[in-house]
């Protein structure tokens, strides 16, 4: 916008110059850009905490099997994890499936989830076979 000003000695000049109202509107549209940017970083974090929780517990839950595998199972069981795994708790269910050959197998259901979070329940099912005579 040109604007055009008198001066004291009666001399016209012309500036260009912004206005109050133009300011205000560019600061109003930088202002929801910020903001906009910065809940996609909330986002960001969240999800990237949410994946590590998955990682975390896809880990814990194979360390479990494993487990299971060399030293044996019986029926249901639960607990917490401790040391740098502490604030995940883990479950176990055992369901005889099949008999071949002289040996069981089962289907092992483990589930692991964050103390913080019991709504976001990882869980994985598989068949072991019984080492039990």
């Amino acid at each position: 916008m040109v604007l055009s000003m008198t001066s004291v000695t009666g001399k016209t000049s012309s500036r260009q110059a912004f206005t109050l109202i133009e300011i205000l509107v560019s600061v109003a549209i930088l202002a929801a850009g910020l903001v906009a940017i910065m809940s996609s970083f909330n986002a960001s974090l969240s999800t990237l905490s949410s994946s590590g929780d998955r990682m975390r517990a896809a880990f814990l839950m194979k360390e479990t099997i494993s487990t299971m595998e060399q030293e044996g199972f019986g029926g249901a069981a639960g607990g917490r994890f401790s040391g740098a795994d502490a604030g995940f708790s883990w479950r176990t269910e055992v369901h005889r499936a099949v008999r071949q050959s002289g040996a069981a197998v089962n289907e092992v259901v483990v589930s692991v989830w964050r103390d913080a979070a019991e709504h976001s329940v990882y869980s994985l099912a598989t068949y072991l076979r019984d080492i039990t005579p």
